[in-house]
């Protein structure tokens, strides 16, 4: 990935394990990240 760039992720209801779900949304749905990448940090030896 690059500075700026987003991405998201999908998860699939069957490998998506929770331990609980709120009201709103059901136990069979896809669980989906979205991901920044805001800065790269480049760590000195």
């Amino acid at each position: 990935m690059k500075e700026g760039e987003i991405r998201q992720l999908m998860v699939p209801h069957d490998l998506a394990i929770r331990q609980v779900y709120p009201d709103h949304i059901s136990p069979d749905s896809s669980l989906v990240i979205k991901i920044i990448l805001d800065k790269i940090v480049k760590e000195t030896p």
